[in-house]
């Protein structure tokens, strides 16, 4: 009889120790399922605000590409008006004949341009940040490299036109009286008008300044501004 109650009091140590490892196990496994579910809200939250992140940035791209876009139209507009007073020097007179006097803008035509400010904002905003991958992201990925492309350009034909008009800034105080008071207060004399109006040298600049900016810089600011329309209207679909 005592042999058979020690084998009984055995058995329920062992039926208890069972238990307590199954509970254990248990236990086990829910912590293990609650890290996995706060790590797959975690990574789900990181995703979303990543997704936020991307999509701000992509508005604040489409909003400088419809500024940029704005002002490049304007200097278009102001260059399209340029040429039409190069074509009055160049091409409506002849070459044995002087300017016309009413022509207002002629004397001012090449040291007066207007010039895009396209800046590293886009750029920056861009590749200093990081974007959810996706669509969005391979988009503003190209706008990224379209205007890093766009600056290289543009500094290039800033530099010339600035060059330009220094050389020949300092070729009139070198060698003309009336440079001081024409710069100074706007006085134009005989010799001044007979320069702007009648000089083969002026004609010659004005057809340096046509070619650099009227004509090379012209078009290439217009296939950028093409290039950001289009990508104003993909932006568009994509937010």
């Amino acid at each position: 009889m005592r042999i058979l109650n020690s084998l009984r009091r055995t058995m329920l140590r062992k039926s208890r120790f069972t238990q307590y490892l199954l509970y254990a196990l248990g236990e086990i496994i829910l912590v293990v399922i609650g890290i996995l579910i706060a790590l797959w809200v975690n990574r789900s939250n990181e995703e979303r605000k990543l997704i936020e992140k991307t999509q701000r940035i992509g508005t604040q791209v489409l909003q400088q590409l419809q500024k940029d876009v704005k002002e490049i139209d304007s200097i278009r507009r102001d260059w399209d008006y340029d040429q039409k007073v190069a074509d009055t020097i160049l091409r409506l007179t002849k070459k044995d004949e002087s300017i016309t006097l009413t022509c207002m803008a002629c004397p001012i035509l090449i040291t007066g341009a207007s010039i895009p400010t396209i800046t590293d904002r886009i750029p920056k905003s861009i590749g200093d940040n990081e974007l959810h991958e996706g669509e969005l992201r391979n988009l503003l990925t190209e706008i990224e490299f379209h205007y890093l492309e766009g600056l290289k350009m543009t500094a290039l034909y800033e530099k010339s036109i600035v060059d330009f008009t220094t050389t020949t800034l300092k070729h009139w105080m070198d060698t003309y009286q009336w440079f001081s008071d024409y710069s100074a207060n706007g006085n134009c004399d005989d010799d001044c008008i007979d320069y702007f109006f009648k000089s083969t040298d002026y004609r010659n600049r004005v057809a340096y300044y046509e070619l650099i900016l009227l004509n090379g810089y012209y078009y290439e600011i217009q296939r950028f501004e093409n290039r950001n329309n289009k990508f104003i209207a993909q932006l568009k679909e994509l937010l």
